[in-house]
């Protein structure tokens, strides 16, 4: 008992190192603010990487398990969730039909 005991305080204790605390999004480069759109190209700008805009959109509910591809990101707007570790793919989850604009810093970019 003692040894079982101490084997899983030990394993609970790597457990706490290995997995990191702070939300996905604030592990980016660059800081995804609670309610403003982005662009994936935007996102990608600031030190985003496909991966990482993907994990955090599964990290959503709210897209139904769905996640672009990496030929959609680019074009594509997303939105930061209020817990800070989902993204929101906006625009019923499809790109942009005429392109996604950056509307500039500190304001939500855009579907032309």
């Amino acid at each position: 008992m003692v040894q079982f005991t101490l084997t899983l305080a030990l394993s609970m204790a790597v457990l706490a190192v290995a997995v990191p605390s702070e939300p996905i999004l604030e592990r980016s480069n660059g800081n995804c603010k609670n309610g403003v759109l982005y662009c994936g190209h935007t996102l990608d700008n600031m030190g985003w990487n496909y991966q990482t805009i993907k994990n955090a959109c599964y990290a959503s509910s709210y897209n139904n398990g769905q996640v672009p591809d990496d030929g959609q990101i680019e074009q594509s707007l997303f939105k930061c969730g209020a817990s800070g570790g989902a993204l929101v793919w906006v625009n019923n989850r499809t790109p942009c039909a005429r392109g996604c604009v950056d509307g500039g810093s500190g304001n939500s970019d855009y579907c032309e």
